[in-house]
């Protein structure tokens, strides 16, 4: 199952917080944006049980604010 985590992170987060987030095992890759959200985090896990535990580690972090979790229904690509 894969899921987006949208992350909203305390004024001027570190430059390492994507990597210290990639470090996470089931986070497949970090993207800074614009607007209201500052990451989103595309995670993988087999069930559940594990994605609601990778959640639960990126929300530790310390310069972590907010989440939003989005389970991917389906994967369109060209």
């Amino acid at each position: 199952m894969n899921a987006v985590v949208l992350v909203k992170t305390g004024a001027g987060y570190p430059a390492n917080l994507p990597q210290d987030l990639l470090r996470i095992e089931g986070v497949d890759e970090v993207w800074e944006a614009t607007g209201d959200i500052d990451l989103l985090v595309k995670i993988s896990a087999p069930d559940i049980e594990s994605l609601t535990k990778i959640v639960f580690q990126i929300r530790s972090h310390p310069d972590v604010v907010e989440t939003d979790t989005r389970m991917l229904l389906s994967i369109h690509k060209r």
